[in-house]
């Protein structure tokens, strides 16, 4: 964590008495400022990498990080200056060790809440598509159902008009026989009354 790198590049400035580590304590201050800003108000991160700001879920861990990085920032610079005293500079490094602490724990919680939200968001997601899945197999068992039907109705259908035509050819055929019998009836009526008719004339 920058915090962590904070701590230690101050450590080497005051305890081990590297001063030349003191513009990396500053740029390491400038890197921290502006990684908060993009966290807050999204931006551009290593001139490649384009991030959003962070949700509403988040943001008050990261307001509670930021105020403790306001009242840790002027202590750190009050390390980096030449023309600070040695008795400031040690206090200044004390308070940076509580800040310090302070700042990893907010940095922590922040983390925190993003890994609560990813959980949080995954298991919508696996409640989205195990309803999706179970949408599916009813839509599938639906549409097997509904071909069923139409399979059965179809051939109820058949059957039906086959019923329907046997019945026809059974009413019908009563009648298509007595028509038979009636003409047949009538030409050997005319038959019979035309060789009355040719005896009669024989014998006159």
């Amino acid at each position: 964590m920058l915090s962590q790198q904070i701590y230690t590049t101050a450590h080497m400035v005051i305890v081990m008495g590297h001063a030349g580590q003191r513009g990396k304590l500053l740029d390491l201050v400038e890197e921290y400022e502006l990684t908060l800003n993009i966290l807050e108000n999204g931006g551009v991160v290593n001139e490649s990498v384009e991030m959003t700001r962070v949700p509403g879920t988040v943001l008050l861990n990261l307001l509670a990080l930021k105020a403790i990085w306001k009242e840790t920032r002027p202590v750190i610079e009050n390390i980096s200056m030449h023309s600070t005293s040695k008795i400031e500079i040690e206090k200044s490094y004390q308070n940076l060790k509580e800040s310090t602490a302070r700042l990893t724990e907010a940095s922590n919680e922040l983390v925190g809440a993003y890994k609560s939200r990813t959980y949080k968001l995954r298991r919508e997601m696996s409640a989205i598509l195990m309803f999706c899945v179970v949408v599916a197999v009813i839509s599938l068992f639906v549409v097997v159902v509904v071909r069923r039907y139409d399979k059965e109705r179809i051939e109820s259908e058949r059957v039906l008009r086959g019923a329907v035509n046997a019945s026809r050819w059974l009413c019908e055929e009563p009648m298509m026989v007595s028509g038979i019998g009636i003409l047949l009836l009538t030409r050997s009526t005319f038959r019979d009354a035309g060789k009355r008719c040719l005896d009669m004339r024989m014998m006159s």
